[in-house]
């Protein structure tokens, strides 16, 4: 009986020393997986940081993008409101001028209003910059006028002329004003079958010079 129970005793020890064996690997393990656990953490935090000034950045520059445009078309927009109250007086300056006769030869049937005739002579006044001149004097100069540096420059040049002299006729007016035009622009006119005086000032204001087109028409 004493054997068994050294024999048990010994079987005990031995498998104590196992189970200490096991222990250990186990151990090794737990801190394996704390190292694994840890550099998992670190590679997230990185990504996530990464990610984020990524993110940041990209947030940052498409703000700024957007800024930029606006502020483009805010300028836009200023410029096109420019450009709406000159043609707004331009459009006064000849519908003014067509009312009172001065681009039609025919008689007004109907009689004239004081106080509008009033206004359009003083918006005349302020329109006409090279006054003192005689309607000769004025009609030599629009037969020689050349053209400006671009369309919209000879066409101003060419109203403030055209309205000095009263008894110009709509075909004299067409005549002068096409030949004063560069061959590209006159061009351009016929092409777009326009034959009408003040349409044809209002039209060709929007013509765009073009090299290549300018070197082949004249």
């Amino acid at each position: 009986m004493l054997s068994a129970l050294e024999n048990r005793e010994g079987n005990l020890e031995e498998s104590l020393g196992d189970m200490k064996v096991t222990l250990e690997l186990i151990e090794g393990c737990t801190y394996g997986f704390d190292l694994m656990e840890e550099k998992i953490r670190e590679f997230v935090l990185d990504s996530l940081g990464a990610n984020a000034e990524n993110m940041n950045g990209l947030v940052h520059s498409t703000v700024k993008n957007l800024a930029e445009r606006g502020n483009a078309l805010e300028d836009m927009v200023l410029a096109m409101k420019k450009e709406i109250e000159e043609l707004k007086g331009e459009f006064t300056i000849y519908k003014a001028a067509l009312s009172n006769g001065m681009l039609n030869s025919r008689p007004k049937q109907q009689a004239t209003d004081v106080p509008k005739l009033d206004k359009f002579q003083s918006i005349l006044l302020m329109f006409l910059s090279c006054g003192g001149y005689t309607e000769n004097e004025t009609r030599v100069q629009l037969c020689h006028l050349t053209p400006q540096d671009t369309v919209r420059q000879y066409v101003w040049a060419f109203s403030k002329l055209m309205l000095q002299i009263s008894d110009l006729s709509k075909k004299e007016a067409s005549y002068w004003f096409e030949n004063g035009l560069k061959p590209w622009a006159i061009h351009e006119l016929h092409r777009q079958g326009i034959i009408e005086l003040t349409i044809a000032m209002t039209e060709a204001k929007t013509f765009v010079e073009l090299g290549p087109m300018k070197d082949k028409l004249e």
